[in-house]
């Protein structure tokens, strides 16, 4: 492979850890398929990759210890200075990892896992593809607009953002969610889309808010404690 998947060693190693990988030099020259589950969905992938040009969808890839991992495969054939095949730049999302959807630059969702559905209680992709990204959290939940501002921008300057936000379900109701969004890029390392996963973090919220009211009980007890120490001392 070369340039896999970006010129960037920072994306080969996010690679490696993905599919249990140590050396770079494990997976330089290796073919595509080397790391694609051999059935066929994937020899259409790959059919049409060589005559488009570019192909994205669901694969399920292989790991080094031989275990697979369902995966949004994005690819496209990059050219040379002469306008001839030169390398295959792809992209894999790890789409076991939790709720993931993937945007344009525009911040249209084009692409949803069944996670990603059932957290936010749609029944089917139609519901969801074209929408904004702003269309799935709760703008007052963040304060502003120039905190979801904020999160656009840092996605486009830093390529990544990561914090909690509120989303908003199909009935409109909100859930409480860690957003993990990254800016992937295309073979001459420019902007392409935005991958989002969002993890429920309600239970979790419960837990550390219930522990927050032990704490200021115990925090009350004691000082009520110490007050009647003081008292009787004055007694």
């Amino acid at each position: 492979l070369h340039s896999f998947p970006t010129r960037r060693s920072s994306d080969l190693d996010s690679f490696l850890k993905l599919l249990g990988y140590d050396e770079h030099s494990e997976i330089l020259e290796k073919s595509i398929t080397s790391f694609i589950q051999s059935d066929e969905a994937s020899e259409s992938a790959v059919t049409m990759l060589m005559g488009k040009g570019e192909w994205s969808g669901e694969l399920v890839a292989l790991k080094k210890d031989g275990t697979t991992l369902d995966i949004y495969l994005s690819a496209e054939i990059g050219m040379d200075a002469a306008g001839a095949p030169d390398f295959i730049m792809v992209s894999f999302v790890d789409i076991d990892a939790g709720a993931v959807a993937l945007f344009n630059l525009e911040g249209n969702l084009t692409y949803a896992n069944h996670v990603f559905l059932s957290l936010l209680e749609y029944n089917d992709n139609s519901e969801v593809l074209g929408k904004s990204i702003a269309d799935f959290w709760e703008i007052k939940y963040i304060v502003d607009d120039s905190v979801k501002e904020s999160i656009l921008d840092t996605l486009l300057n830093k390529k990544t953002w990561k914090g909690e936000i509120a989303a908003v379900k199909e009935d409109g109701s909100n859930l409480d969610t860690y957003l993990s969004a990254s800016m992937a890029t295309d073979a001459g390392g420019s902007s392409a889309f935005i991958s989002a996963s969002f993890v429920d973090v309600t239970e979790s919220k419960k837990t550390k808010e219930v522990a927050n009211r032990l704490d200021a009980a115990l925090s009350a007890s004691c000082d009520i404690k110490q007050l009647i120490k003081i008292g009787r001392a004055h007694v």
